[in-house]
């Protein structure tokens, strides 16, 4: 369909093998095993073929932006959480390739999924209407932390330090990040001041995102054009 199409196009395509029950087709080459490991190769082969042959048939491909990223990971080989927390992000082909020189030196700045969004828009040619709490990664890093969270307990990454929030408990506790490592030790005591800001910055930013997708703000909408007029 990618192929024959004449025009522009947006395709979003989901990757379901590479979760559980972590299973290769059966007609795929398996080099890893039918492993979760196995299953990430397999993905990672299925990309490499779909964008070896949009490079080959398509004549626009070095106007096509490719981005991968991903969900929290299953399959751990570490203790520490930040393991599941970090995403892939990969904008790729010509489009990045042109933005080398808006991208810094050494990127080292923090990112959420919530700026994947802004991220493809500022790459595209033309303006686009943005709203949401997400910034391109070649602006100038905004002032809040970043939100992640599994099933059990949510994270607030900011300043070096991990707020690890169980919402249905209220309970916070202060850790500190090093390097691939969360120790477990709650710093709370030792750091109140920091304990207080980041759960009320946190608090902040999850009940105002509630609130706003509970209303259907989180993008621009036009006011008359969202409802149908009513019936005389």
């Amino acid at each position: 369909m990618v192929i024959a199409s004449p025009g522009p196009f947006g395709v979003y395509v989901m990757t379901g093998t590479s979760h559980s029950p972590w299973q290769v087709p059966p007609e795929a080459p398996a080099p890893l095993g039918n492993t979760p490991l196995g299953t990430f190769r397999y993905a990672g082969d299925s990309i490499r073929a779909f964008v070896e042959r949009l490079r080959a048939e398509r004549r626009d491909f070095d106007q096509n932006l490719l981005v991968i990223t991903g969900d929290h990971t299953g399959p751990t080989f570490g203790p520490h959480p930040l393991e599941r927390l970090r995403l892939p992000l990969i904008p790729a082909v010509p489009p990045i390739a042109r933005a080398r020189a808006r991208w810094p030196a050494r990127p080292d700045r923090t990112a959420s999924e919530v700026d994947v969004l802004p991220t493809i828009a500022s790459l595209l040619e033309g303006d686009r209407a943005s709203a949401g709490m997400g910034r391109s990664l070649f602006e100038a890093p905004v002032t809040a932390g970043i939100i992640s969270a599994d099933t059990k307990e949510t994270f607030y990454f900011k300043d070096g330090f991990a707020l690890r929030y169980r919402l249905s408990q209220g309970q916070a506790e202060l850790l500190a990040v090093d390097g691939d490592a969360i120790p477990p030790a709650d710093l709370s005591r030792e750091h109140p001041e920091v304990a207080s800001r980041l759960t009320r910055e946190f608090l902040a930013l999850y009940e105002t995102t509630d609130r706003l997708m509970r209303e259907n703000r989180l993008f621009p909408i036009d006011p008359g054009a969202a409802r149908p007029p009513r019936a005389p």
